[in-house]
């Protein structure tokens, strides 16, 4: 059909001059006579240094959809174009077609394969993407899958995704339908499918083990007022308050006729009380580290008080048997490091999104990302309980001695999690005020938490810089419906270290060291923290072994 209609002065044809590209339209005049001016790619170039700074603007219909911003890396790389801002498809378009012509063009903007990945989910859903991705590269007049650049394309979205949804799956059986013929593509499809069902149904067990969706599921124990316990089993992560609402009240076989209305809430460990939203999911990634669900009919929440074991006075192994002076500190630091990665490993990219405002938030689970967050926190309640719990100033500051050489353990293995979830621990105010025990600490170790402590304020907020980025920058150009790139690009530029970090597994070599029947305590202690989550307890347990 007609994309766009020119008249007297206007040019067409830059985005081949730009991308060294042929054509991808047919221009026809509607009069005889017509007269062109012919420009070379030089000219061109030097024209784009002197007018609005080399922003190249295409439409159709007399409406923009994409604009490009010329660049060049250096003198060796080649010239090319990088998205400004668009529609949806148009940048999805540009994408594909960018990728199926030059090699030399990959040079330019070798990010923008992430920067769309990260972040097509605050523009486009996943239903779409697949589908107008599998419809442009296998139209008859591109006929693209035949070039390396677009299996190279390929490859990288099947690196780059996690397949949550059963398009992708659909997407993956089009592609080994339309690619069999050729041995290379065959054999990577091979393993795209592979990885598709094992994301899908989960029939074995991996390492790194593979995200939380929400298909997975998870036990729950829901409580009545009082205190007893409803077991709900294998309720997938995607069952809203609702869904979980009607499993609970099947389990209490309460008579329908009652016509009682009940809610859903966390009861927190200082007796704090938050009513769940009807619509929320993935509850159980949600809560707090020692809240409970409990189950109260509407009106008469307040009358539901937290369990005892919400409040522990005692931290070991489930079995008792054992407690953090009886670990070996390389050993913690090592088990440490390996779970630490292990949820990194789960986190997709897109759930990081659930902190950018926009109509995405409803379709995103956080799971992944809800459990590798709770852990810092977990961590670092852990810290705080050792240290108020135990009962005399020289023992205390044998434990603080643990662990800062613990997080300096951590700081060696390049693990920043648990390292800075320590360090944080011990200024909070329950430890901060215990003077006469951190008196009992040699100066050397005072030195090397200060030199420690230097490094938490060298690792950036990422939840921060990701609402700074949001509140700062519009998703959509001010009076028009194109996409602002630039903004997907700043927040797909907070997102690369995280993936970079999945990238490098800690085990290898290490697992065989993990695995040691030596190391069994503290593989147990660790995957089995028990800590007090209750900052008035803690402050409570920090004025009774050190008063004032």
């Amino acid at each position: 059909g007609v994309v766009c209609s020119l008249n007297e002065g206007d040019d067409f044809g830059k985005l081949a001059l730009v991308n060294r590209a042929p054509r991808a339209a047919t221009v026809i005049t509607k009069q005889d006579n017509c007269c062109f001016a012919k420009v070379h790619k030089d000219d061109f170039n030097l024209i784009l240094q002197h007018c609005e700074a080399n922003i190249i603007r295409l439409k159709e219909n007399d409406k923009e959809v994409l604009v490009l911003e010329r660049t060049t890396r250096n003198e060796h790389a080649s010239e090319g174009s990088s998205v400004i801002e668009g529609a949806p498809h148009k940048i999805l378009d540009y994408l594909i077609e960018t990728r199926s012509t030059d090699t030399t063009r990959l040079q330019v903007d070798g990010e923008f394969i992430p920067d769309f990945y990260f972040t097509y989910p605050l523009f486009m859903s996943k239903a779409d993407l697949y589908s107008n991705y599998y419809y442009a590269a296998t139209a008859e007049k591109q006929s693209i899958w035949k070039k390396r650049e677009e299996i190279d394309l390929r490859e990288e979205l099947v690196e780059n995704a996690a397949f949550e949804e059963a398009t992708s799956l659909q997407f993956a059986s089009k592609c080994r339908e339309t690619l069999y013929r050729n041995n290379r593509i065959v054999e990577v499809m091979r393993d795209f499918m592979f990885e598709s069902e094992y994301r899908l149904y989960r029939n074995n067990v991996t390492y790194p083990p593979l995200p939380l969706n929400g298909r997975d599921k998870v036990n729950l124990d829901v409580y009545q007022c009082d205190h007893t316990k409803i077991p709900l089993e294998q309720i997938p992560f995607a069952f809203s308050v609702t869904e979980i609402l009607v499993e609970a009240k099947k389990k209490m076989k309460e008579d329908p006729s009652t016509g009682e209305v009940y809610q859903l809430c966390e009861v927190k460990s200082n007796k704090g009380i938050i009513i769940l939203e009807s619509d929320e999911r993935s509850v159980a990634s949600k809560i707090g580290i020692n809240s409970k669900l409990f189950l109260a009919v509407k009106g008469h929440v307040d009358t539901c008080t937290p369990l005892p074991m919400q409040n522990p006075t005692r931290i070991s192994t489930p079995d008792g048997q054992t407690y953090f002076e009886n670990l070996n500190i390389l050993a913690t630091a090592h088990h440490l490091t390996a779970y630490d990665y292990e949820l990194l490993s789960r986190v997709t990219m897109h759930e990081f999104l659930c902190y950018v405002n926009g109509d995405h938030q409803s379709k995103i689970l956080s799971t992944n990302l809800d459990y590798f967050l709770r852990r810092y926190n977990e961590i670092e309640y852990w810290v705080v309980s050792e240290i108020c719990l135990t009962e005399t100033c020289n023992k205390r500051a044998h434990v603080i001695k643990r662990f800062i050489k613990l997080a300096e353990q951590c700081k060696q293995l390049n693990n920043f999690h648990s390292c800075t979830a320590i360090l944080s621990a011990l200024l909070i105010p329950p430890i901060t005020r215990l003077t006469q025990t951190f008196e009992k600490i040699p100066v050397k170790v005072h030195k090397k938490l200060k030199e420690l402590q230097s490094i938490m304020y060298a690792i950036p907020d990422s939840k921060l810089d990701l609402v700074t980025i949001d509140t700062n920058n519009e998703t959509y150009k001010a009076g028009s419906k194109l996409i602002n790139f630039q903004k997907m690009r700043l927040i797909s530029a907070r997102l690369r270290p995280f993936r970079k970090a999945q990238d490098y597994p800690y085990t290898g070599e290490k697992l065989p060291y993990l695995l040691n029947s030596n190391s069994i305590k503290e593989y147990k202690y660790i995957r089995n923290l028990k800590v007090i989550d209750n900052d008035s307890k803690l402050e409570e347990l920090s004025n009774q072994i050190e008063p004032h």
